[in-house]
């Protein structure tokens, strides 16, 4: 069912009078840590990247040519063109997972 507005859009509803809500954002796919370099390959590609630096100094992490800094302490997330690797570098503690 669908609701004209005042300036002619079309609203839809649910038969029950809600409103029909899509949900739009990211899965955490196969997570994986450590506390040393890793190229790490995923089973399918990826859209984005989050990883979460639990020690006391800097990482980096590479997807493609480029490479980022994760700051002691940091989470980061960002979103990619599709990718299958990132290579992490670090001597501290981190946790990761790749977003769909």
């Amino acid at each position: 069912m669908s609701i004209q507005d005042r300036q002619g859009n079309y609203q839809k509803y649910n038969s029950d009078g809600s409103t029909p809500v899509v949900v739009v954002g990211s899965l955490a796919k196969e997570p994986f840590s450590g506390s040393s370099n890793k190229e790490h390959t995923f089973t399918q590609p990826m859209n984005g990247f989050s990883i979460s630096n639990d020690g006391l100094s800097s990482l980096t992490f590479t997807i493609g040519t480029d490479t980022y800094t994760v700051l002691a302490g940091e989470v980061l997330s960002l979103l990619f063109s599709p990718f299958t690797v990132v290579t992490v570098t670090t001597t501290v503690a981190y946790r990761a997972w790749g977003l769909m």
